[in-house]
């Protein structure tokens, strides 16, 4: 049997050998074959429609099954991609997010680097794949930070912070090996801006206008477009 490269909307280009048995014989091989990027991320958005979700490594992992990512991917190499014009639309879309993307987020700017060319690796799908679920949140990636430009930064990297204020923004993101990650951002009426980045849950029920009270660890102080951000570490956050 051979494996079908071609589908309705676009012409795949492939590196790999077309026969099963070669490919199952090899996973190394497999792994440097390489997909069309706006194609897979296509299917991505096709995929998370037809099952209602978006399934990361870490809900693969827990319920046995493949992540939407391999999926697609596995969609492409057998030809039985099912996207449509709206998904190409959306992967477009995303894909030039994704590129042009220049802030401090680590988990975006890999992303950036996983589809910065028009060929990508089979072996990323499962991360590559991130990248239509984050564009879709890309709104609630960055707090407009415009009115503390004035800010200074809190006391000594090391030492401890403690005060009163309240929260500017509380984002989250879909990405993260660990999962969701959190941006808290706060501000006391010192003119001191702080940042706290979490995983996981730890920042459920935190929002944004919430007077609170804490006590942390100064992480580093940091300038971000030019306003000074004092970052903090396992932050004791309590609503005043």
């Amino acid at each position: 049997m051979r494996l079908r490269y071609s589908s309705p909307v676009l012409r795949l280009r492939h590196s790999c050998v077309q026969s099963v048995e070669a490919l199952l014989g090899s996973l190394e091989r497999l792994g440097n074959c390489t997909m069309n990027t706006l194609e897979f991320l296509a299917q991505v958005s096709a995929s998370i429609k037809a099952n209602g979700k978006f399934v990361g490594g870490k809900d693969a992992k827990a319920n046995g099954g493949a992540t939407t990512g391999d999926d697609a991917a596995f969609a492409i190499m057998d030809g039985e991609t099912n996207f449509d014009a709206s998904d190409l639309a959306l992967a477009e879309e995303a894909l030039a997010w994704a590129r042009g993307y220049e802030g401090d987020n680590k988990f975006l700017s890999a992303l950036r680097v996983k589809v910065a060319t028009d060929d990508m690796l089979f072996s990323n799908a499962s991360i590559a794949a991130w990248v239509i679920p984050a564009y879709q949140d890309k709104d609630n990636t960055n707090a407009d930070l415009s009115s503390y430009k004035d800010a200074v930064f809190y006391g000594s990297v090391g030492g401890e912070a403690a005060f009163r204020g309240s929260i500017v923004s509380v984002i989250t993101t879909k990405g993260g090996r660990f999962g969701p990650q959190s941006y808290v951002t706060l501000a006391d009426k010192a003119n001191h801006l702080f940042l706290w980045k979490t995983s996981g849950d730890r920042a459920n029920g935190l929002k944004a206008g919430q007077a609170v009270r804490v006590w942390g660890t100064i992480k580093e102080h940091k300038d971000y477009k030019g306003i000074k951000q004092t970052r903090l570490v396992r932050p004791k956050i309590t609503l005043a």
